[in-house]
């Protein structure tokens, strides 16, 4: 499993803020999972084998920030679009 979008051009790691008259500048989204281990967009997510509980249910957890790519940061929409993608084998 994992994340895709349009990686930020400053730091490729992180998801690209949208583009847009009113958009927030020098910052990126960070994905992180529930370790708080940060996962590059675009790579693997690092879960290999999901643990089922007694209902046969994963959870996931993952947590998103804004993260700054420049020293000068910008306020308006921060707004980004991010894939979960699964492959299911």
């Amino acid at each position: 499993m994992r994340f895709t979008g349009d990686a930020d051009a400053i730091n490729s790691a992180l998801l690209r803020i949208s583009a847009g008259a009113d958009s927030a500048t020098g910052l990126g989204i960070e994905i992180l999972d529930n370790n708080d281990v940060a996962i590059a967009i675009n790579g693997e997510s690092g879960f290999r084998d999901l643990v089922l509980n007694e209902n046969g249910d994963a959870n996931l957890t993952f947590k998103l920030r804004y993260k700054s790519t420049q020293e000068n940061v910008h306020a308006g929409q921060a707004n980004a679009l991010l894939y979960f993608d699964i492959d299911y084998q």
